[in-house]
């Protein structure tokens, strides 16, 4: 384990430094794409730009502008190892890193010409600023920026809740300076190497990569780890609970969460006796004392000039609320003796998806008394399974019990799963059915009950996971991750996950014909490819024609869901997905209209180019597997 020191030297915060401009210049570059299709007028302005831009003009006072790069002998190709062969590879270095390499060597190489450019001499002040502050212990994170994100909900339980609240629930997320950023992403860093041999093999979330061979601990595996289980004990009856936490990161004790942390510290110490730490527990705290969620959030919702400051990209104010577990606190007398107790750690700092690790850690440790328990947690969700239904009411009771001495909230557990349906339909006849898809008449609404409430509730268990019985209570799905798993191992999309990526379709033309509805500044061919090729790459990343049947899906919708195995469920969700992107692209050629932008090059009728299966959900998310098993994976 290296010491904290060289966690904080120069080449660690020209790297941080570098991310965090490639980023921002894939994200401005996205905006640009969209933006050059009509008249700086209609350009949108997103709730985050003024903070971006800021941060941006920081970044260009200490980095080299693009024109300074020195590309000149940069590698385009890297030795890897294939995990299939474990023979050595050559692959083409991804576009972000290669530009990630070239800024920081260009950087590196104007610092040690010991230039007298501005960026230089910015660049050197503002890393002995950084390393000084934290050799003396004073280095100060600022309390951060709260941007409001409004939660993902349907239209109608919007329009509810403005005529309840006369608002919207947003969650708080928070934005630091340029500079706490990159302590607080080093901190992370070292605590999280630091911590990780102590944590449970069972927690998946924001774990440390132990070798460059080795991708971190993803919800994957913990898909794989159910099917496992499920083919372990294929001869017997599986009980299966699920919970979820309420406003996890809004309820962290301080306290409670000091003591896990020091208590980890001290294993370190025994485990690293010559390791220094006491910067890092130094600059740990400052991340919690920058935060309170009595003082920094629920005074927001009666702050209405913050509110009348925030606006969404038709530049109106969001009428917004942040909610909380006020009552929940109440009722747990959790606080009545000590009622200034700091709650709450800030919902993007990246220390926080740690700190949900160290007080979990509790339960997990918890849980290791049950034999043959299946436990898996991946940040505040979990899952348990077992093949004794008495065993997994037990392990029930002792994560209630750990999650109360935590002082946090879990979703009270159900078990009533089934209702009376009230979309019952009667498929006998053809007049009965109507205009019902065979998809739903052969699915839930044929049944005389319905599992709304299973859907719905956020903890359940524990309940039987096999084929659908009422009397018995036996469900046949389980969701986690994103992920359905039914008790065959079929695994399907979460709804709630297919709705995000059908909402993600549908922002990507609004955004587009808000743009364009006055005037355009390009060509109707030009803004439908714009938009079919950003759909394209949310969805299954960047494909060739050439290798589109064995390519890589990277930084995309299906790098994300590579457990989906190919099933009737999975593939009605895969067509779906691709029929509502067209769908999409539909309604934004019925908003371009006629032509009218004269071309320097006469008009041949271009036709729209319409890519279909190379680039489609159905084929890079499903059918791919089946004909070549090791696609999509390194």
């Amino acid at each position: 384990m290296k010491e904290f020191k060289e966690y904080y030297n120069k080449d660690q915060i020209i790297k941080q430094l570098c991310k965090i401009r490639i980023k921002y210049a894939n994200k401005r570059y996205k905006k640009y794409l969209l933006d050059k299709l009509t008249k700086p007028e209609n350009y949108l302005k997103e709730i985050t730009t003024d903070y971006d831009e800021e941060i941006i003009k920081q970044l260009d006072n200490l980095l080299p502008k693009r024109r300074l790069w020195l590309s000149k002998g940069q590698r385009t190709y890297k030795t890897v190892i294939n995990k299939q062969t474990n023979e050595k590879e050559i692959k083409k270095i991804d576009k972000d890193e290669k530009n990630r390499e070239i800024l920081y060597n260009t950087t590196k190489k104007y610092l040690t010409r010991d230039s007298d450019l501005e960026f230089v001499v910015n660049l050197k002040k503002f890393i002995k600023d950084i390393q000084n502050e934290i050799e003396s212990e004073t280095f100060k994170i600022s309390k951060p920026d709260i941007i409001p994100e409004i939660k993902e909900s349907n239209y109608s339980k919007q329009n509810l809740q403005l005529k309840k609240y006369n608002a919207i629930e947003c969650r708080p997320i928070s934005r630091f300076l340029l500079r706490d950023r990159i302590v607080i992403s080093i901190t992370n860093k070292f605590l999280t190497e630091l911590f990780d041999d102590f944590f449970e093999a069972n927690s998946l979330a924001f774990r440390a990569i132990k070798d460059s061979s080795e991708k971190n601990k993803t919800h994957h595996l913990a898909i794989e780890r159910i099917i496992e289980y499920k083919n372990d004990f294929f001869d017997k009856i599986l009980y299966v609970a699920e919970c979820d936490m309420k406003k996890f990161y809004d309820t962290v004790n301080h306290r409670i969460c000091e003591q896990s942390f020091y208590n980890l510290i001290e294993k370190a110490k025994i485990k690293y006796p010559n390791l220094k730490l006491d910067k890092a527990i130094y600059l740990f705290k400052e991340y919690l004392n920058c935060y309170n969620f009595k003082d920094n959030i629920k005074i927001l919702n009666t702050d209405f000039e913050y509110w009348k400051n925030q606006k969404d990209t038709k530049q109106k104010p969001i009428k917004g609320f942040f909610n909380w577990v006020e009552e929940d606190i109440k009722n747990n007398n959790y606080y009545r003796s000590s009622p200034n107790e700091k709650i709450g750690v800030p919902q993007g700092g990246a220390l926080s998806g740690l700190i949900a690790n160290i007080i979990l850690d509790n339960a997990d440790k918890a849980l290791k008394e049950f034999p043959d328990l299946l436990y898996l947690r991946y940040c505040d969700d979990m899952i348990i399974m077992h093949h004794n239904k008495e065993i997994c009411k037990l392990a029930i009771d002792k994560y209630t019990e750990t999650i109360n001495e935590l002082l946090l909230f879990n979703h009270t557990f159900i078990n009533n799963y089934f209702t009376q349906n009230k979309n019952r339909v009667n498929n006998r006849t053809k007049e009965n059915r109507g205009f019902i898809s065979s998809e739903l008449r052969n699915f839930n609404r044929s049944y005389e009950f319905s599992l709304k409430p299973y859907w719905n509730s956020k903890s359940k268990g524990p309940y039987k996971w096999g084929e659908i019985n009422k009397e018995d209570n036996c469900i046949p799905w389980l969701g986690f991750v994103g992920y359905e798993i039914n008790y065959k191992c079929e695994t399907r999309i979460r709804k709630r996950s297919l709705k995000k990526e059908i909402d993600k379709q549908k922002k990507v033309v609004t955004s587009i014909i808000k743009r364009i509805h006055k005037v355009k500044n390009a060509r109707n061919n030009t803004i439908y490819k714009s938009a079919l090729e950003k759909l394209i790459g949310m969805s299954v990343g960047r494909v060739n024609l050439y290798d589109y049947s064995i390519c890589q899906n990277k930084i995309c919708w299906t790098d994300g869901f590579q457990s989906l195995n190919f099933n009737k469920y999975s593939r009605i969700q895969l067509k779906a997905l691709d029929r509502n992107k067209y769908k999409y692209l539909n309604i934004l050629t019925k908003h371009l209209g006629e032509e009218n932008l004269k071309s320097k090059v006469p008009n041949n009728n271009e036709e729209i180019v319409k890519m279909k299966k190379p680039y489609s959900y159905y084929y890079q998310a499903g059918e791919k597997k089946i004909k070549n098993p090791n696609s999509g994976r390194e």
